[in-house]
């Protein structure tokens, strides 16, 4: 995300490997001053899944939905949550995806 505010350009970087820090503040460096405002964790389920496929994924996910064998159900957990199962499996499945094919990318 770029951003300009009062004459300045902000810029959001998100980067996977934390070693990779340094090399891309000295490249960064030779367009101009440079000051890092913040440099931590982000989650980036959040930008990448919807709240309510968040919602589901992670109650699933603590559930046991994602262990060998399965410890609960789409049933059990549209039960819990308060859902029509085909609504839970649907945004599990939609949650899924988004996941697989993100970290897939970066193989």
């Amino acid at each position: 995300m770029h951003t300009v505010v009062g004459g300045f350009e902000y810029w959001h970087v998100g980067i996977f490997d934390r070693s990779l820090i340094e090399p891309m503040r000295k490249d960064l460096r030779k367009m101009g001053d440079l000051e890092a405002l913040y440099i931590g964790e982000v989650d980036f389920a959040h930008t990448l899944l919807s709240e309510q496929q968040k919602k589901i994924f992670t109650y699933a996910f603590e559930a046991g939905y994602y262990e060998i064998p399965r410890k609960t159900t789409i049933a059990k957990i549209a039960k819990a949550l308060k859902l029509n199962h085909a609504t839970v499996g649907e945004h599990l499945l939609k949650a899924e995806n988004k996941m697989i094919n993100s970290m897939a990318r970066r193989l």
